[in-house]
């Protein structure tokens, strides 16, 4: 089949691995890269063969996605020109709306034959007040303008595209409840682990005595949870840290805490550019931490944090209200929790003092990435597309 990919530019998301995957296939594959945050300044291309720096210093989002698309249809336009495979592509899969909004514009132009929106998320409010990313300083109704205008565009990607690629089941039941309708088809295709590696015994760990949290600093991820139970954990474990590493920065509401007695153990690392430099880190630490909260958008998506640690052969200590929490139990690759102090500290304090426990869960987090391999996903979500 010949394929093209609409694919955001962000570093470490997991169409990284789909390209990949479908780069070493039989297939015929383009590759488009593209900015998805409203003022993002990044570079479109395909894949290495052309660059184009776009002016996207815009604060009308509406405008920006609109602009966005009307510039992903022209560039692929343009490519197709110069393309080996000049016929229409049999499939575009697309990884964020505004994208699957430009392939959808494609199909319609004869560029591409079917549409495959492949959704990594699902936020049941996304702008303004109460909004889990972008654009939080919107207030009234203005908040609530862009909100509905990006609404719209989300829920006609969902009911307009050939089929509907979900990390978790869900995510669909989300769906419904925002008021999403389609037809046709819909498959899970959760993130896939390019690499698996084999767990490193508890007692050779060179953080053995230490946690790690990959990902964003919110309340609604279980932070505040950690800072609450910190000083305990410190007095239990004198030479307890914390790693976090993470692209999106510390928030404000954090900063006047962290470098400050008993938290100067918790240490901010930032973004790791490479996978190598994450992988080491999080298969020598003890154990990681994936604690969120009743309420948050997660509990319809599916954890790159569970994935993360288990590819690296470490247990995970999380709760409930995640959407792929069942892999923990099923594959006995962690523990589950009600996310309260108490119980965080006697499962952190569990897996730490006794390490033969720690392995057994290791052993179990390694079942699941193997489950989770990315020829194992992909081959199945290829099968959808028949």
């Amino acid at each position: 089949m010949h394929f093209l990919v609409l694919a955001p530019n962000t570093p470490g998301l997991a169409s990284e691995d789909l390209i990949s995957y479908l780069l070493n296939s039989e297939h015929y594959v383009d590759v488009m890269t593209h900015p998805v945050a409203p003022t993002s300044k990044r570079e479109t291309k395909f894949l290495d063969e052309e660059i184009t720096i776009i002016n996207r210093g815009r604060r009308i989002v509406p405008l920006t996605y609109r602009k966005d698309v009307s510039l992903t249809q022209k560039l692929v336009r343009q490519h197709k020109t110069r393309s080996p495979y000049l016929g229409p592509y049999d499939w575009v899969i697309c990884l964020s709306p505004p994208l699957g909004l430009a392939g959808l514009r494609l199909r319609k132009s004869g560029l591409v034959k079917k549409t495959a929106y492949w959704a990594l998320d699902y936020y049941p409010t996304r702008y303004g007040r109460g909004g889990t990313v972008g654009s939080k300083g919107l207030r009234s109704w203005a908040g609530l303008v862009v909100e509905k205008m990006y609404r719209h565009l989300e829920a006609t990607v969902v009911r307009e595209s050939d089929i509907r690629w979900v990390v978790q089941d869900k995510m669909l039941s989300g769906w419904k409840e925002g008021g999403y309708r389609w037809k046709g088809y819909s498959a899970v295709v959760p993130h896939a682990i390019s690499r698996v590696r084999k767990p490193i015994p508890f007692a050779d760990r060179t953080f053995r005595t230490g946690l790690v949290w990959t990902g964003m600093l919110r309340p609604e991820f279980g932070f505040d949870l950690v800072l609450e139970a910190w000083p305990q954990l410190v007095e239990l474990f004198p030479d307890l840290v914390l790693h976090v590493t993470s692209r999106s920065g510390i928030p404000d509401y954090y900063k006047d805490i962290l470098g400050k007695k008993p938290f100067e153990s918790i240490k901010y690392l930032g973004f790791l550019e490479t996978r190598e430099e994450m992988e080491d880190l999080v298969a020598h630490s003890g154990v990681a931490l994936a604690l969120y909260l009743p309420g948050s958008y997660k509990r319809y998506s599916d954890s790159a944090r569970i994935k993360s640690a288990a590819a690296c052969g470490i247990p995970t200590i999380t709760t409930d209200y995640i959407g792929n929490v069942s892999d923990i139990s099923q594959f006995s690759a962690g523990l589950i929790i009600p996310p309260t102090k108490s119980d965080l500290v006697s499962s952190i304090h569990s897996l730490l003092i006794n390490a033969s426990l720690n392995d057994s869960y290791s052993n179990g987090a390694h079942d699941l990435a193997q489950n989770y391999e990315t020829t194992k996903v992909f081959n199945r979500a290829l099968e959808s597309l028949v």
